[in-house]
C-alpha cells in the first residue's frame, strides 16, 4: 500500500554511504498549499527543514532535524488572521526492517527503547524524511489559535467553558450553586 504525501522526500541510505550528512528540505508553492490544506491552515507561507542523517552501528540510523514554518490560521473566537513561526527540533531513530525471508528474524520481536526518541522502521533502506517532518509540523501547529488581544472572557462569550472568579477573586466551581443551596439548608 502506498500512501501519497504533499511533501514526500524519500532518503535512501545507498545514495548517501557517508556515516554523517546532511539533508536540507524547502517546501515548494503547491506543496505548502497542500499542507495549508492539509492541516486547515490559511496558509503556510514558508516550510524548512535541515536534519543531519548519523548511521550507527547495528544498523540504526539516528536523524535529528530543525524545522522553520511560517503558518497562518483563523484565530478560533474571532476568525482573524492568526501568523505565527515554528521553529522545531526533532529526533528519531530508525530501525531496519526485518528479513522476512530468514525465518529466525521474522520469528523474533524487534525491542526499541522508546523512552528517549521516536522510532520508525527503515524500508528497504529509505524513509521519507519528508512526511515525518510533515508528522511533527502537525504536532507543532497551535491546535486553538487565539488572535492578540482575545482573552478568557472572548472565549466565555463564545461557548468555551473556561474558569471564572466571583468579585472576591474566589474561582467558581461548576458545583458552587450546589453548596450555597446546601449551606442555605
Amino acid at each position: 500500500m502506498t500512501i501519497s504525501s504533499e511533501f514526500s522526500r524519500v532518503v535512501c541510505l545507498a545514495d548517501n554511504p557517508a556515516p554523517k550528512f546532511q539533508i536540507s528540505l524547502e517546501a515548494n508553492e503547491t506543496e505548502r498549499a497542500a499542507l495549508a490544506k492539509r492541516f486547515s491552515l490559511i496558509s503556510l507561507g514558508s516550510y524548512h527543514v535541515d536534519a543531519t542523517i548519523i548511521l550507527t552501528p547495528g544498523g540504526l540510523v539516528s536523524v535529528r532535524a530543525q524545522m522553520t514554518a511560517h503558518v497562518e490560521q483563523s484565530c478560533i473566537i474571532s476568525l482573524a488572521p492568526v501568523h505565527t513561526k515554528i521553529e522545531n527540533t526533532f529526533e528519531l531513530e530508525l530501525v531496519p526492517e526485518p528479513d522476512s525471508g530468514d525465518e529466525e528474524t521474522s520469528q523474533s520481536e524487534l525491542v526499541i527503547d522508546a523512552s528517549e526518541k521516536d522510532c520508525e522502521i527503515l524500508t528497504d533502506g529509505c524513509f521519507d524524511l519528508g512526511e515525518l517532518s510533515v508528522q511533527y509540523l502537525g504536532l507543532a501547529i497551535d491546535s486553538y489559535p487565539r488572535a492578540k488581544g482575545i482573552g478568557i472572557k472572548d472565549l466565555a462569550r463564545a461557548g468555551y467553558p473556561v474558569e471564572s472568579e466571583d468579585e472576591a477573586g474566589q474561582k467558581l466551581h461548576p458545583f458552587a450553586a450546589l453548596k450555597e443551596l446546601k449551606d442555605k439548608t
